[in-house]
C-alpha cells in the first residue's frame, strides 16, 4: 500500500478547503492509498500573518485607529473559525502529527511519503505550497490532484518560479480548463482537467455528514465572499417574492447587517445542512456552487471578478451557463432561479468524472521518482 502525503489548504479556515481535503483523503483511502494530510501551517493563513496582508489592503488602515478597530474586528472572527475548523480537521483528517510551520521542515523533519499530492484547492495560487515541493526530497513521487492556479494573470516572477516548480512533478491535473491552458504555455506535458475533491464522494455520503439541524425549513441560502451590492438587493427581492427567509452565511460577526439572518461560521455539518435543505442558493462561492450541483439545488452563482474561471469552468462542464452572472451584474431575469435541475444529466456527467479521475489517480501506482515531466 502506497502512502500519499496531501499538502493542501486544510487550514484556511474555509468550508470549502476543508471538505475537500476531507473529500480528497476519503477517495484516495478508498483507492488503497494511505492518505495522510500534510499539517502544513504557514504564518500567511496564521492570524498574524492575515493581519499583515489585511494592512496592505486598504490606505484607510494606515490610520492607527481605524487599524485597531480592524484588528479587534477580523481578530475576534478568526479565532472563532479557528476554533471551528480545528475541531473538525482534527476530528477528521489524518494529519501528521507534526505541525509544520516551514516548508524546509516537511522535507527535513517528517517520515518520507511515497507520493507527494499537491491538493484541490487554489494551491498553484502563489508561492506558499508549491515551496513545499520545491523542498521535498526527488525520492518521492509527486503529482497534482485538481489543483487551481485561482487566476491567469502572472507576474514574470510568478510565472517563472511556477513553471520552475511544477517541471520537478510527475504527473500533473488542473481544476479548470484555463489552468491546462497555462501548464501547456510553460511547456508541461499532457497536464489533464480533473473534477474537483468534493464530487468523488457520493450524495448520499454528504447528506450522511450534515446535521438535521436545518431539516423541514425553508429559506433562501445565501453565501457571498466578495461583497456584491446587486446579491444584496437580488437577495430581498426574492425574499418577497417567494415569501421565503434569508440565510446568510457569515465569515465575520460584522456582516450582520445584510439582509436576512447571519449564521456567523456555522461547523461543517451545519454548513452542509445549510445547503442540502436550502429551497434557493445564491452564492459566487465555487464550492457552494459545486455542493448545490451535488445536492440538486436551484441556485444562481456571481461569478468574482479576480477568481471567476472556476465557477465559469464547473457551470460550463454541467451546460448551466444560464445560471451564472457576472460580477457586479444587475440580476434581472429571475426565472433560471426557478428552474429545476437535471439530476439524471448531471449524475451522468458526475460518473463520467469520477472514472476519469479514478482512472488519473490509480496511475500513482506506478510511478517513480524518475517519471519526471
Amino acid at each position: 500500500m502506497k502512502k500519499v502525503g496531501i499538502v493542501t489548504t486544510h487550514r484556511q479556515a474555509n468550508w470549502g478547503s476543508v471538505l475537500q481535503c476531507y473529500a480528497l483523503q476519503e477517495a484516495l483511502k478508498n483507492q488503497g492509498f494511505q492518505a495522510e494530510v500534510i499539517d502544513y501551517f504557514p504564518e500567511d493563513v496564521t492570524l498574524l500573518g492575515q493581519l499583515k496582508r489585511l494592512k496592505r489592503k486598504s490606505r484607510k488602515l494606515r490610520n492607527p485607529v481605524i487599524y485597531i478597530g480592524a484588528v479587534i474586528a477580523f481578530s475576534i472572527s478568526y479565532i472563532k473559525r479557528k476554533v471551528v475548523f480545528t475541531h473538525y480537521i482534527k476530528k477528521n483528517l489524518n494529519l501528521t502529527k507534526r505541525v509544520f510551520k516551514d516548508a524546509k521542515e516537511i522535507n527535513e523533519q517528517s517520515a518520507p511519503e511515497d507520493i507527494y499530492c499537491c491538493g484541490g484547492d487554489q494551491t498553484l495560487n502563489g508561492f506558499m505550497m508549491l515551496d513545499v515541493f520545491d523542498n521535498l526530497s526527488d525520492k518521492s513521487a509527486k503529482v497534482t490532484y485538481s489543483s487551481s492556479f485561482g487566476k491567469t494573470q502572472f507576474t514574470n516572477e510568478e510565472w517563472e518560479h511556477e513553471k520552475k516548480s511544477l517541471h520537478r512533478f510527475n504527473i500533473l491535473s488542473c481544476r479548470e480548463e484555463s489552468g491546462i491552458e497555462i501548464m501547456k504555455k510553460m511547456g508541461l506535458n499532457n497536464p489533464q482537467c480533473i473534477i474537483d475533491p468534493v464530487f468523488l464522494l457520493s450524495r448520499r455520503k454528504w447528506e450522511k455528514l450534515a446535521s438535521n439541524k436545518y431539516k423541514e425549513k425553508k429559506y433562501i441560502l445565501v453565501y457571498n465572499l466578495h461583497h456584491d451590492k446587486n446579491i444584496e438587493s437580488f437577495k430581498k427581492k426574492m425574499s418577497h417574492e417567494l415569501n421565503l427567509p434569508v440565510i446568510n452565511v457569515c465569515n465575520h460577526w460584522f456582516q450582520f447587517y445584510r439582509y436576512g439572518k447571519c449564521k456567523w461560521v456555522p461547523n461543517i455539518e451545519d454548513f452542509l445542512s445549510l445547503l442540502y435543505n436550502a429551497e434557493y442558493v445564491i452564492t459566487d462561492s465555487f464550492h457552494a456552487t459545486a455542493f448545490s450541483i451535488i445536492f440538486n439545488l436551484k441556485f444562481i452563482s456571481v461569478v468574482p471578478e479576480l477568481v471567476g474561471t472556476r465557477i465559469v469552468n464547473i457551470l460550463s462542464l454541467f451546460d448551466m451557463k444560464e445560471r451564472m452572472i457576472g460580477y457586479g451584474q444587475k440580476i434581472e431575469d429571475a426565472s433560471v432561479l426557478y428552474k429545476e435541475l437535471d439530476s439524471y444529466k448531471i449524475d451522468k456527467i458526475i460518473d463520467n468524472e469520477i472514472k476519469k479521475a479514478i482512472k488519473y489517480i490509480d496511475t500513482w501506482n506506478a510511478l517513480t521518482y524518475e517519471d519526471l515531466i
